[in-house]
Parts: structure tokens; sequence; C-alpha cells
């Protein structure tokens, strides 16, 4: 008979029946590689939830033919079945006298008055002894800080991992068959996703060494935690856990500080700051980058959370100013070339700008100064004029965040303007290099209306 499936039976006659073993945690069959058309079952016995391992199991053989039968068990022992029974039982069904220990079982079923087994079964037990797993750790049950890299990560095993492989044989010929009980890795970081790992080097070599490389993988950019997970192939399960106290070094630019009011318009006056992973015990060489070849260094010592820096730009630019920072720890990466450690910010700076086309004003009202529009200008002036060719106003000067424009006042007494029309002329040097006279669009001089 031929059968294959969750309880699996065969035998070298044929047969009408089946092996059991109600206790077992897994099956599979055999394979015999010079008898293929033969499948016997194995009966897993996995250790218990506190790590026991069972010694013995129970099987119990029943036939589809519901008549009383005489059953003859054997062992295999010494590469074949016994010539004596161990026991022999007149029954509908048949359960092994004693709990059984690994190893091959025979059961020939005869009808009661006849010499020749009716039915022969084989099966086979396999007390799955399983293993040990436990990772490397410092004494703060993190990664060994001799195997700290700034370039890459490594976690070992404190002991090596013991595939056990289950031995038995065909029962026409003895030959000597092996089921490896292979063992799967997997690792979890935190909340990424749980991928499949292998041991360096494989578990099938032989080793001279006491521990093995388990995972190498580039570190991560912040504190983290790895569950590791080994499962052999009959669901034997062990993990262990391992913190990874980060020493990469590691930061994110905030967001630039920049002026309230025109924050393009040059000069740029910028405050930079960082926020980097946990850097408990270590010190940090910041290298700010402004993206115009400008930087400064600056050391970060322990358990400093930001390090700031302020910078004034300029030039106007009409792709932005792209700024990095590169950080390099001096005690674990003084000889590893940093690399970039944070995404760059972009500091626009705009190009210069004088617009006088502003026509009307009212100092009372929602317009209370006249003021043209003027952006980046590294000199500005403005004159205005009564009708009658009166200058009654001036301003020069390379502040334009602080100018707010002309309020409607005579300059020399602060009297009142009067409502009227008025005439205005402008001029100035933009940011740029070279710097641009009297920038566009323009018009530099021009008549206005002050109305109140």
């Amino acid at each position: 008979m031929f059968c294959v499936g969750a309880i699996a039976c065969c035998s070298v006659f044929q047969a009408a029946g089946q092996f059991t073993a109600p206790e077992a945690s897994a099956d599979t069959v055999t394979v015999y590689l010079n008898s293929k058309e033969l499948r016997d079952p194995i009966f897993v016995f996995n250790p218990n939830e506190s790590g026991e391992v069972r010694e013995f199991g129970q099987l119990l053989l029943e036939e589809e033919e519901a008549e009383e039968s005489d059953f003859n068990w054997y062992r295999f022992v010494n590469d074949k079945f016994e010539e004596e029974p161990f026991f022999t039982e007149q029954a509908v069904t048949s359960t092994s006298k004693d709990e059984l220990r690994q190893g091959g079982y025979m059961v020939t079923v005869t009808t009661p008055g006849e010499a020749a087994p009716r039915d022969t079964f084989v099966a086979w037990l396999y007390m799955n002894p399983g293993f040990e797993f436990e990772l490397e750790k410092d004494v703060n049950d993190g990664v060994h800080e001799h195997r700290k890299y700034c370039t890459w990560t490594e976690f070992y095993l404190s002991r090596l991992v013991t595939q056990n492989t289950f031995t038995y044989y065909d029962p026409r010929d003895g030959t000597e068959h092996r089921l490896v009980n292979r063992i799967s890795f997997t690792m979890k970081a935190d909340n990424e996703p749980e991928m499949d790992i292998d041991i360096m080097p494989p578990l099938d070599m032989p080793l001279q060494i006491t521990s093995q490389l388990f995972f190498h993988g580039n570190p991560p950019r912040k504190d983290t935690d790895y569950v590791f997970k080994a499962t052999d192939l009959f669901g034997v399960e062990k993990d262990d856990e391992i913190e990874y106290i980060t020493i990469l070094p590691y930061a994110t630019i905030d967001p630039p500080g920049l002026p309230e009011e025109d924050p393009t318009s040059a000069p740029v006056p910028v405050t930079f700051s960082s926020t980097p992973n946990t850097f408990s015990d270590q010190n940090f060489e910041y290298t700010w980058r402004f993206g115009n070849g400008d930087s400064v260094v600056l050391a970060a010592r322990p358990g400093l959370e930001t390090t700031d820096t302020s910078y004034i730009y300029f030039r106007p630019s009409n792709e932005g100013y792209r700024v990095t920072l590169k950080i390099r720890s001096f005690r674990d990466c003084e000889y590893i070339t940093p690399n970039e450690t944070a995404s760059p910010v972009i500091v626009e700076v705009s190009n210069p700008l004088l617009d006088g086309t502003a026509n009307v004003f009212s100092p009372g009202g929602l317009n209370p100064y006249f003021k043209p529009e003027v952006v980046s200008l590294r000199q500005f002036e403005i004159l205005i004029f009564t009708r009658t060719g009166t200058q009654i106003y001036s301003h020069r000067g390379d502040d334009l965040r602080g100018w707010e424009g002309w309020n409607g006042r005579f300059q020399n007494n602060n009297r009142e303007a009067p409502t009227g029309v008025y005439y205005y002329t402008l001029r100035a040097l933009g940011w740029d290099d070279p710097p641009t006279r009297n920038p566009l669009p323009g018009p530099y001089s021009g008549f206005f209306y002050l109305f109140r």
C-alpha cells in the first residue's frame, strides 16, 4: 500500500489501515532512495513549552477491517527489525504496550488461524531534541562594544546552534537515510517587516569556533531593538532580543530660521540647527556647509541635543543654496570618511528687484506708506518732490528691512504733506556680482498720488 498525507502509511505488503501517534507534535514521511514507492510515517515529538525533551511516544494502529486480529509489534535494531515481537495483542485495534523510544517500529496483522500476516505497517518515532539559541551581548544586553562599526553591524550567536539529524532505514534492504531537521532564521528590527537571514558560515559546515556571525548589515541610524528568531523544520521556535545603541553619526537638519519679513531678500540671516540621534557617550564633530563654499566646524559634547550655527547670505542664487551637514565621531568613526548624514535644506536668496510702479498711497488708510518694491539691494536711494520740484523727503542706505517707507510727512519739520501729486526718483545697486545698477523692472522715476 502507498499512502501520503497528514497521517501517512505504507508497507512492504498490501495493507488497509494506518498508524497514528495521538501525542505527536508533527509528522512527515520517509524517502527511501532504493524503494521510492514506499512512504512510511515519521512522527515527531517536540520538546514541551518549558523545553523538556520527550523521551517516549506511543503508536496506535487501526485497521479498516473491524475484526479481531493478531498484532505483533517489532523494533528496528541493528539495521533490521527484531526476530521476535516485543508485544503481541489480539484486538480490533492495537496500541503499543509501552511508551516507545526514538526509532523504527513494525506491526504485522494476522487473521486468526492463518500463518502469514495479512498486513504489515512501519512507522518511525523522532524525539526532537530541540536546540539552544542565544545572542552574544554586552553587560547591558546590547551589541558587543568591540563589534560596533560605522559601516556595518554584526550580531553573533553565543554558542553554536546545532541542527539535529534523525537516521532511519529502508525496511527492505537496511539502507541508511537521514532527515535533517533544518533551522531557519529571521530578524525583525522595531517596526520593520520580518526578514529571513542566514548564519555565516552555514550550520552544515564543520566549525572550529565557538560563535557564529548571525547577521551582518548596515547600522541603524537610531537606537534599535532587534528580535532574532530560530525555527526548526517541525515548529520548535526560539527567539532572543538585543539592543543596538547606535554609533552611526546621523542627524536631521531642522527647518532653517529665516527673517519673518522678506525672508528671501538679501542679505538673508539664517539660523541652522539639527536634531541628532542618540549620542549618549560620544563626542562628534559637526561640519555645516552653506552651499557657497563656506563652512564651519563645531564640536558637540555628549548629551548635546542640538548644534546651532548662523550664517548671512548676500549673493542671490537662481537655484538656491544647498546646505548640508556632516558629522564625524571621534571615537568610532575617526578613520572612516564621513558621508552626508542628513538631508540637505535649500535656502533661497532672490535676485535684485526695484519696482517703482506704486502710484497711490494713503497715510491714514490701509496703505499707510509709500514704498516701492525693493528686493536684495546693496544700496538704495529714494527722493520725493512736490509738483513744483521741492524735495521734501529722501532715504539712503542698505537696510531695506528697517525702512518702512515714506509716511507722508515733510522730512525737515514732520508736517503732513497735503493731498496731491508727488514725484519720486530711485537709484539702487543689487547684491549680485557684479552688482546690477537699477535692477529691473523699474520705472525709476514717476508721479504718484497721496490721498488723505
